[in-house]
């Protein structure tokens, strides 16, 4: 497998997030910039994961925060699944 240092970083950062490394204001607002900047790189990395990332982070994530006015606490949980959801999808082999 090709090497993911953009992929990891955004697992990283969400990682972060879901530990209480980072704060919900730092998350809110880099995780959307880094993936902005990173995404192409990510695509070529692993298109599937990419993608996945995208989707479940970013759209139903850090954009349903804000359409959906998520509390703070249903936002860290619904990132916390996706997290795991895309960590079990990754160790299965499916992508």
């Amino acid at each position: 497998m090709p090497a993911t240092k953009n992929i990891d970083y955004m697992m990283a950062m969400t990682y972060q997030f879901i530990t209480g490394e980072m704060d919900l204001i730092s998350y809110d607002l880099d995780f959307p910039y880094e993936l902005e900047l990173r995404f192409k790189a990510m695509r070529r990395e692993h298109r599937l994961w990419a993608e996945l990332i995208y989707e479940r982070l970013y759209e139903d994530g850090n954009v349903k925060r804000h359409t959906l006015n998520l509390s703070d606490k249903a936002f860290e949980k619904r990132i916390k699944k996706h997290y795991q959801d895309i960590l079990s999808i990754v160790k299965e082999g499916f992508l």
